[in-house]
């Protein structure tokens, strides 16, 4: 079984390989993304796609508050908590990234 769902993920790769190559503008944003350390082509295909590539966002902040990785304080009158991740934002990208 393992073997099996072993073959049917690279046949998967394969094609989403074969895809990007057919479209170069998608290659033009794949190639931009996949620059970075430890991104690689599914990593970058997901991104592109939850984002409809990239046409909803105007600067990087939007992007960031969609993915849910703003930044969030917890605090009230002198008191002041932890900070964190919002995670109200795609689970999706979190999760690839």
């Amino acid at each position: 079984m393992i073997r099996l769902l072993d073959k049917q993920i690279e046949s998967i790769q394969k094609e989403v390989a074969r895809l990007v190559e057919s479209d170069p503008e998608l290659k033009r944003k794949l190639g931009h993304i996949t620059q970075i350390k430890g991104v690689g082509l599914m990593s970058a295909v997901t991104v592109i796609a939850e984002t409809n590539g990239f046409t909803l966002f105007e600067n990087s902040k939007q992007l960031v508050s969609y993915a849910g990785y703003d930044v969030v304080e917890n605090q009230s009158g002198k008191r002041a908590g932890k900070t964190g991740i919002s995670k109200k934002g795609n689970y999706r990208i979190r999760r690839i990234l």
